[in-house]
């Protein structure tokens, strides 16, 4: 999973052929729609292999992905630090 202000080629390409060697999935939560649509084109031809998603990162961590193995979060996000707080919370209490 990862938590987004925008996202970069190289970044999501990377977690892409993780998940390919490893059988998981990529999520990336985007804030707002425009961030959505320029994100969107970042992984080329393997955006078929993002599930991109649109919402509050720290909401969406905390309860949809709260059992993501691996969490990224972009500092650009304005609540950064809420993010991974709400992450590391849920990280540690699986039911």
């Amino acid at each position: 999973m990862i938590g987004y202000a925008s996202i970069d080629e190289s970044t999501i390409l990377s977690l892409v052929a993780a998940a390919h060697q490893t059988g998981g999935n990529v999520i990336c939560i985007l804030p707002t729609k425009p961030n959505f649509c320029a994100s969107r084109n970042a992984p080329g031809p393997y955006a078929d292999c993002v599930k991109f998603v649109i919402g509050d990162a720290k909401t969406l961590s905390s309860k949809d992905y709260r059992r993501a193995d691996f969490i990224l979060v972009d500092c650009d996000l304005h609540d950064c630090k809420e993010v991974l707080r709400a992450a590391e919370d849920c990280s540690f209490f699986y039911d």
